[in-house]
């Protein structure tokens, strides 16, 4: 069972009532972005890129805290490897942490305790970073980095938040030595054929 049901049930748990329909939150919007805020990178092989999952316009809409979140970011397994992932301080609270990985996924979770809805609404700004995760290009190639459809929001009552997503695209190319190296012997092997086939007298 996919952990996004964890998330309401502590909801409840805490204290709220879980509503049978999602408010309307068009505005509300997920996105992945690199630290540079761009959302096709590029990487060489063996380095380090760093994503900030955001959120945005949260407070647009007529009861419009975070309550809960449970994110899963699906990425290229065969062009990454997860390293590390902290979860933001914008949520401003750290009832029930969660951060897990697998194979192509990493996932986000966390969940108010307070009972009051205006507490929350006041530790929050319309914008902000729910969490970061650090990878290693581990091949070369392109992938996206997208939410999964399990992906929940709740707000300040424990409703469900509907909400928009922007995925990102990553791209790992070889280390520009590797590629000067490469471009060396291949001129090498050209000078050494070309030499054999003057004194050939071809």
């Amino acid at each position: 069972m996919k952990k996004h049901t964890l998330v309401l049930a502590l909801l409840a748990l805490a204290g709220f009532s879980v509503a049978a329909n999602a408010q309307s939150a068009s505005d509300v919007a997920l996105s992945i972005a690199d630290t540079s805020s761009s959302t096709n990178s590029t990487v060489s092989l063996g380095s380090t890129i760093t994503y900030n999952i955001n959120i945005s316009n949260l407070l647009t809409y007529p009861n419009g805290g975070l309550g809960g979140y449970d994110i899963t970011v699906d990425f290229p397994s065969a062009v990454l490897s997860f390293q590390s992932a902290t979860l933001g301080s914008g949520f401003d609270v750290n009832d029930s942490p969660f951060i897990t990985n697998s194979s192509g996924q990493v996932e986000l979770a966390n969940v108010s305790f307070d009972p009051s809805p205006a507490n929350i609404l006041a530790s929050q700004t319309a914008s902000f970073t729910i969490g970061t995760i650090t990878f290693q290009s581990i091949g070369t190639g392109t992938g996206a980095l997208t939410f999964d459809g399990f992906t929940s929001l709740s707000d300040q009552n424990a409703n469900p938040v509907t909400f928009s997503t922007a995925n990102a695209q990553v791209t790992a190319v070889p280390e520009p030595s590797s590629v000067a190296l490469m471009a060396v012997g291949a001129g090498a092997l050209a000078f050494v054929v070309l030499r054999r086939r003057s004194q050939a007298g071809i």
